[in-house]
């Protein structure tokens, strides 16, 4: 998995490699101004299948109020979240992640 994330991910730079995503929208996820044209609430809400929701602790993506508010909305969801994780939990923190995942499959 991580090789196929650096593979297909990054870009060469002087002196290295960097990642390919949009800086300016990951510096306004991370000051909280990003604002989403599109409602999605409504359907997370509408979701009936069991949900898994896997939260790195260390995530500069998905908040605490936000996965707090994905639960309040949608009682299918189970929530775990993951010390020394960032927001890719399964390459930060691989064996917690499958064993989570096992966990909830299995039940």
């Amino acid at each position: 998995m991580l090789r196929h994330r650096v593979q297909h991910g990054t870009r060469p730079v002087e002196g290295g490699l960097t990642w390919k995503y949009d800086r300016g929208l990951r510096d306004a996820v991370r000051a909280g101004t990003w604002r989403d044209p599109i409602d999605l609430w409504p359907l997370w809400r509408d979701i009936t299948c069991p949900i898994l929701l896997v939260r790195g602790a260390d995530s500069d993506v998905l908040s605490p109020e936000i996965a707090k508010r994905m639960l309040d909305e949608n009682l299918n969801t189970r929530f775990a979240e993951v010390p020394g994780a960032g927001h890719t939990v399964p390459g930060d923190q691989p064996v917690a992640f499958q064993a989570l995942l096992s966990d909830f499959l299995s039940a």
